[in-house]
């Protein structure tokens, strides 16, 4: 738990500079959600109009005008998707960026003795590995928990304005479905930390043995010439 209060206090410090693309982020988030939800009633607006017309009691005139109002509303949360997702990626970079700039400025005030006792692949993977995964969580998991966070409560309204009992049969299973997603990430989360570890180690291994060798083998010719 210490660890994890600690690199959430970590990455909030840097997130923290980015308040205001966060929001507006969000918001434009929260309108395509809106479009998104709003979209799907209009194609059945769109299939009961037809089907009026069908009956002879109708007008095409409505049908194409609920047909325009849903495209115009997809399109609408395209934009807003987009634009969010543009200003996502680009805060993103942005604090990755500082990060990998507080990290080196950490390093150059550490000890020798630091360097003597952590291999230099290990170090290399905070700044390739761990920011890269960082990064992807960031651009992507963030992305996806606020998008589909917005979706869901804005389904279950539409769901409870069209019926009810049905939407009260879809949110009783929802702590079912939350505790088996807590399960899977518990589970998951020890995996990850020991795929870290061995990545680490990798690094240490490919930069601090194998290099080694190349420069054996580039200067073995050499000394024996001399």
């Amino acid at each position: 738990m210490p660890d994890k209060q600690k690199s959430l206090t970590y990455l909030t410090k840097y997130l923290k500079n980015y308040k205001k693309p966060i929001l507006i982020s969000v918001a434009f988030y929260l309108i395509a959600t809106i479009a998104q939800v709003i979209a799907p009633s209009l194609l059945g607006q769109a299939v009961t109009d037809l089907s009026a017309f069908v009956k002879g009691h109708g007008s095409l005139g409505v049908f194409y005008q609920a047909l325009a109002w849903m495209a115009g509303f997809y399109a609408f949360n395209s934009v807003a998707t987009y634009i969010a997702w543009m200003m996502m990626t680009r805060f993103n970079a942005n604090a990755n960026n500082d990060m990998r700039k507080g990290l080196f400025g950490k390093l150059q005030r550490m000890t020798i003795r630091y360097f003597d006792t952590h291999q230099d692949g290990q170090i290399l993977s905070l700044f390739n590995s761990d920011l890269d995964n960082i990064f992807n969580a960031l651009n992507n998991a963030f992305f996806e928990i606020i998008s589909q966070s917005l979706l869901f409560v804005g389904t279950i309204i539409v769901m409870f304005v069209i019926n009810w009992k049905l939407a009260l049969s879809v949110v009783a299973t929802t702590p079912l479905i939350l505790l088996l997603s807590w399960i899977i990430m518990k589970k998951a989360h020890v995996y990850l930390d020991n795929q870290q570890d061995r990545v680490g180690e990798l690094n240490a291994y490919i930069n601090e043995q194998l290099n080694g060798e190349n420069v054996i083998i580039t200067q073995g010719p050499v000394s024996c010439r001399f």
